[in-house]
């Protein structure tokens, strides 16, 4: 199958990534669409977001998608059959719908199905690790009935990607279980720092890993976890309730990931995205100060002041 065009679907993180690379490796044309172009407030520096990696901005998903080969779609986790749901009416037979969104397999069957009922082909994918450490080359498992064709094809364009087996499920599993213990990871530095920090022993907790686990820098491996569960804490969230779904599926109380999911939670109702401003190379003191900001503008805006 040669790519005439592929259509990216959501362009937040991952979505210009692999736009870009789909541009670069010649790829005739790519188009891509994210809700923001809808808003008045965001739609001209989502417009210029996109024009800028020589992607065309689509005005909807209907104009994404429109003879696309393959669409690819990397909304956030609680998105993915609404996506689904708004592209469907514009796709047919011969389209490939690539859903890379980090959901449960009960989510993508659900896609899945509403994809397959106007005759275009469903492949599930996940990406396991991040896409800001590896870019287009990040590890991607795909899964479906026609996903190994397309793994191959996607890797003669640069990309990763491994077949994980024709059933659905196998590919996403797999991510919402690495999920578990990544994100965890990070729920766990942020609920230790921030009670370290009211002692100021931060360095003195993150320094004894040092000697249990030794050969990482674990000051450098906390403050970046820190920075990815400050600004994508909500984002995150989704993933992780996702990750419980699957986990209960297997029969398999998900006390720690729900616990997860709550402490992310905690960190996007507060809003600390917004306040997370580092100068430099992440830090666990830009992640403790967010926390500061962030709880104190909260409690200026309980008092109505």
């Amino acid at each position: 199958m040669a790519f005439e065009k592929i259509a990216v679907i959501g362009f937040g993180e991952a979505g210009p990534v692999f736009a870009a690379n789909f541009v670069k490796a010649g790829v005739p044309a790519v188009s891509a669409y994210d809700i923001l172009i809808g808003d008045p407030a965001t739609a001209e520096r989502q417009r210029a977001k996109t024009g800028a990696l020589g992607v065309e901005a689509a005005e909807s998903p209907g104009d994404a998608v429109a003879g696309a080969t393959l669409v690819v779609s990397t909304v956030t986790a609680d998105q993915t059959v609404a996506a689904a749901e708004a592209a469907a009416p514009h796709l047919a037979a011969g389209q490939t719908w690539l859903d890379l969104n980090s959901t449960s397999p009960k989510e993508k069957a659900r896609a899945a199905a509403v994809i397959e009922a106007g005759g275009a082909r469903f492949v599930e994918g996940a990406a396991m690790d991040t896409v800001p450490n590896f870019g287009a080359a990040v590890p991607i498992l795909v899964a479906g009935a026609t996903a190994e064709a397309l793994a191959a094809e996607l890797n003669a364009l640069g990309m990763r990607v491994d077949f994980a087996g024709p059933a659905l499920g196998a590919a996403s599993s797999a991510k919402m279980l690495r999920s578990v213990l990544i994100k965890g990871f990070a729920a766990l530095y942020a609920e230790s720092m921030l009670a370290a920090s009211k002692l100021g022993l931060e360095e003195t907790v993150v320094g004894s890993l040092n000697v249990t686990f030794p050969g990482l820098d674990w000051m450098e491996v906390v403050s970046y976890y820190l920075g990815r569960y400050s600004i994508h804490a909500k984002r995150q969230a989704a993933e992780m309730r996702a990750s419980a779904e699957t986990v209960e599926d297997l029969g398999v109380e998900p006390m720690m990931t729900r616990a997860t999911a709550a402490r992310l939670q905690w960190a996007a109702d507060l809003e600390l995205a917004r306040f997370y401003r580092p100068a430099g190379d992440p830090t666990i003191e830009d992640y403790i100060a967010a926390v500061a900001a962030a709880t104190e503008a909260a409690e200026v805006k309980a008092r109505g002041v």
